[in-house]
């Protein structure tokens, strides 16, 4: 609701509740802020294998890739991530961006599933070759040429 407040209309953020000084909001905020959470992340493969990680809500997918080669000894050029439908690129999406979609979906906090897709040695071969030169990609067989990665 909008109230005449002190002179100005404007929302009443404490509709129900006593007021937060200044001082206690900044306190939650920063006791929010610096406190690193971890999220339990469940890595599971096609083949059956997985593997339980905590990370850090800091954490990028490259991080995350790194810690499931420490885990399940898969190369991070070999891994293909998947969150739902979504395909986790290395360094733009945030490991906390992903928790804040599963509070959405689920409601609580609970394990992020993520499916490993592993990819073959001559797949991660011609996708280094192409970002090195995008031209490479017209001599790739048409197969790799189809994947839209």
């Amino acid at each position: 609701g909008w109230q005449l407040r002190s002179g100005f209309y404007g929302p009443v953020p404490w509709r129900g509740r006593s007021p937060m000084s200044p001082r206690d909001a900044a306190v939650r905020w920063w006791s929010a802020v610096s406190r690193p959470t971890s999220v339990r992340v469940c890595v599971r493969t096609c083949s059956g294998a997985r593997c339980e990680i905590a990370a850090c809500s800091g954490w990028t997918c490259r991080d995350l890739k790194l810690k499931v080669e420490e885990r399940l000894g898969v190369p991070v050029l070999q891994q293909r991530l998947i969150c739902g439908c979504t395909a986790l690129c290395d360094d733009r999406v945030a490991i906390s961006n992903l928790v804040q979609m599963l509070r959405a979906a689920k409601g609580a906090e609970e394990t992020l599933d993520i499916t490993l897709l592993i990819r073959s040695p001559a797949v991660v071969e011609m996708l280094q070759a192409v970002q090195q030169n995008g031209l490479r990609l017209r001599h790739a067989p048409a197969a790799m040429q189809d994947d839209k990665e």
